[in-house]
């Protein structure tokens, strides 16, 4: 039991002395003009090497009547503004429905309140003439 702890102990040590060696030895590279200096020349001609490759790409495309990268990007571009518009035109129609709708209520209301606006004239119609001519109503319903 004391072996495999002095054991582990040992290897935790040794990798911490070697994290720290490599800690150092990759800021000393890290630090250095000529490294950088290279990494900069590498990445310089790996985006030569990228646009050269995506013009051909391009070129070949377009030789054999295909879209480029360029044409569907501009297809998802029109794209996505024609949704948009649809969706706002939907929006608007959603509103204008909504207006119809209470439009038609306030319609059927009005009409409402005016037939029991004109039963209420009528009623009151009647018990005026009921006091003008009292014996009329029983004249007609004799009649009828």
């Amino acid at each position: 039991m004391a072996t495999t702890k002095r054991f582990t102990r040992v290897t935790g040590d040794l990798y911490r002395g070697w994290e720290k060696a490599m800690t150092q030895w990759w800021d000393q590279v890290l630090e250095s003009p000529a490294f950088l200096g290279q990494l900069g020349e590498n990445l310089a001609a790996h985006s030569t090497a990228r646009a050269a490759y995506e013009e051909n790409v391009d070129r070949s495309m377009a030789a054999m009547h295909l879209p480029s990268r360029k044409d569907v990007v501009q297809l998802a571009r029109i794209a996505t503004l024609l949704e948009d518009r649809i969706l706002a035109m939907e929006d608007r129609l959603l509103q204008l429905d909504d207006q119809l709708g209470r439009m038609e209520r306030d319609g059927l209301q009005a009409r409402v309140d005016a037939a029991e606006a004109l039963i209420a004239v009528r009623d009151k119609l009647d018990a005026i003439d009921d006091k003008v001519t009292p014996g009329n109503k029983k004249t007609k319903k004799k009649g009828s």
